[in-house]
């Protein structure tokens, strides 16, 4: 091959600019270690999402050691909050869209807020499940939270008990 055709080939690569990187995602609900009484809220992220628009999950938990209290939206999205079942340990379809056209088509933020009450003392995973995108990568990865719930709900002291 000549100097001038390499020359150019060079140059056309340069000029084209970096090619896109497919990305594959993934998606986790967050962790936290608690007293029994306590409420608090979990988050589930997402990093790595390539021109996500809409997109939906299920979270499992042990309705024994939580109670689910709320889902809220996060990070520039519109949501649907799902129906929170605290019986069986199931908030289903908690589904969501990007408000902003102008969205970073590599996202990484936060998709949903989850309000949390702990309900007594043990661990609890945190499980996605029937995770959707509105254009499914070949490939995502999930990662369970972890809730742990330390100690026991106070006795009330005597005088209240009079």
């Amino acid at each position: 091959m000549s100097k001038a055709v390499a020359a150019i080939l060079v140059w056309l690569t340069l000029a084209v600019g970096p090619m896109s990187v497919s990305a594959s995602p993934s998606i986790a609900a967050g962790s936290d270690i608690v007293e029994v009484g306590d409420t608090f809220t979990i988050q589930v992220s997402i990093t790595g999402a390539e021109t996500l628009s809409t997109w939906q999950f299920d979270l499992a938990f042990d309705p024994t050691i939580l109670e689910a209290n709320s889902v809220s939206e996060g990070d520039m999205t519109l949501l649907s909050e799902g129906a929170i079942v605290n019986s069986s340990g199931l908030i289903t379809i908690i589904a969501g869209s990007f408000s902003d056209v102008f969205f970073n088509p590599l996202f990484a933020g936060v998709l949903a807020n989850i309000e949390f009450t702990a309900l007594a003392a043990g661990t609890t995973a945190l499980a996605l499940s029937d995770v959707q995108f509105d254009a499914p990568p070949a490939e995502t990865t999930i990662f369970a939270g972890t809730v742990t719930v330390n100690g026991q709900v106070p006795e009330p002291g005597t005088l209240a008990l009079v």
